[in-house]
């Protein structure tokens, strides 16, 4: 006997991102969507229960900040880190059928005969469980993960486009230098006859004043 209090939180959380695929690596901004409930026994504590379903959420919510994060494509490779989402998704998916599945058989087998109602009931409710399931609890943090997350400061290895820039680029700084070092050459080899002219001249008038 009491009342129960549920809270929705929609909070947003700043987390380091790194992917694992690429080594992309930048800071972000998570919306983290919490879901929380207190309960107040006996109607004696509702303020207490109400603390307790916002409590909750907010940490619902930072628990779903950290998987809408993995859940997000990378910026960089578009790569998801969804393993794990995957696996456990699909593990309560498949144990929620089994469970009614088992539940009827149970039943069938207390009772000693098969009854088509159980059956059916039983039968299509394990169906559908699932279907539920991926539709309430596990579509929408898929769909929107790239909508609750914004990056910012950029950095990782460089791509390979990147890699072949640079080389482009060394490239071009040493033809560069090349031709500066031909253009130097180039104007020493045509000023050496000069200087030659210039020393001959200067022992010329050495010689005049010598003999005068």
């Amino acid at each position: 006997m009491g009342k129960r209090y549920t809270a929705t939180v929609r909070r947003g959380f700043e987390i380091a991102y790194r992917c694992k695929h690429c080594g992309f690596q930048s800071d972000a901004t998570v919306t983290g969507v919490g879901i929380g409930q207190g309960n107040s026994p006996y109607f004696l504590d509702a303020q207490g229960a109400r603390g307790r379903a916002s409590a909750s959420a907010s940490s619902d919510a930072r628990k779903n900040a950290d998987l809408t994060l993995r859940l997000c494509p990378c910026p960089k490779c578009g790569k998801r880190d969804a393993t794990g989402f995957l696996v456990s998704s699909a593990f309560v998916m498949v144990g929620s059928a089994a469970f009614l599945w088992g539940m009827g058989w149970m039943i069938t087998a207390l009772k000693g005969r098969v009854e088509g109602v159980f059956v059916w009931t039983f039968g299509l409710a394990g169906l559908l469980m699932p279907i539920f399931i991926f539709y309430t609890a596990i579509r929408w943090k898929w769909t929107t993960a790239a909508e609750r997350v914004i990056f910012h400061a950029i950095s990782g290895p460089p791509r390979d486009d990147e890699d072949e820039d640079e080389d482009e680029d060394e490239d071009e700084d040493e033809d560069e230098d090349e031709d500066e070092d031909e253009d130097e050459d180039a104007d020493e080899t045509a000023a050496a006859p000069r200087r030659r002219g210039r020393r001959q001249k200067d022992r010329s008038m050495a010689g005049g004043r010598r003999k005068q």
